[in-house]
């Protein structure tokens, strides 16, 4: 059961009508305090008859390190994808607390994992949006807070699509605000670099090796998700 719990919780859906499925990024549980992202897909029955949303929801995975005190901004399809813009605290910055932009996507073709894995997203990935000002010590707006639509613009020399970004510091840091641009191959771009990894919970986050790359790599679209290993 999905719930708006109060004004400072953001969330963000999207409909997709080649598929007649309902993105949602959203926060569930009694408290508040946990943070989804859902696909649903609704029956093709005349309206007379509806009744409700089929069985196959697939979600993200209920773990911190998924999605950690997450607030959406905006849901977007691209080229196969669903996108999702959020800010969320950083697992991976175990120094001080701060806020992180990410951008999250999931395959529009996923079907799920295998085994007890098939209501969840096989798909899913995310990476950090980088908005800085460039330096020996790099100044950052963190935050996203808001985002354009996909248009069409000039990234560097070249046509691109183009989504804005403005962005602001974390509460800890110096105010600040900025607008960032990001073309949507770069950002797709993003997804197939180096992942990071965390071998338990006392260990630092570290760039995987390429030895350690599962196969077939994850996070890919493939025909068929629930033929994937475990």
């Amino acid at each position: 059961k999905l719930k708006q719990h109060g004004p400072n919780q953001n969330n963000t859906y999207i409909f997709t009508n080649d598929l007649n499925e309902l993105y949602t990024a959203t926060t569930v549980g009694f408290a508040g305090s946990q943070q989804l992202i859902y696909r649903q897909r609704l029956l093709s029955t005349p309206p007379s008859s509806f009744t409700g949303i089929s069985p196959q929801t697939l979600r993200t995975e209920s773990r911190y390190d998924i999605l950690n005190q997450a607030s959406f901004v905006n849901t977007m399809e691209y080229n196969g994808y669903v996108l999702f813009f959020f800010r969320e605290q950083a697992v991976e910055n175990q120094n001080c607390k701060s806020m992180y932009s990410r951008v999250a996507r999931v395959c529009k073709n996923d079907k799920g994992g295998s085994h007890s894995y098939n209501d969840r997203f096989s798909s899913f990935l995310k990476t950090r949006l980088n908005c800085s000002m460039p330096g020996e010590f790099p100044f950052y707006f963190d935050e996203i807070q808001a985002t354009s639509s996909i248009i069409n613009g000039i990234y560097g020399n070249d046509r691109d699509a183009l989504i804005y970004t403005v962005m602001t510091t974390n509460d800890n840091a110096i105010d600040g605000s900025a607008v960032c641009v990001y073309s949507m191959n770069s950002i797709l771009a993003g997804f197939e670099g180096r992942f990071k990894n965390q071998r338990d919970v006392q260990s630092v986050w570290r760039p995987l090796d390429d030895s350690e790359l599962p196969s077939p790599r994850p996070g890919q679209c493939v025909d068929d998700s629930r033929t994937l290993p475990m």
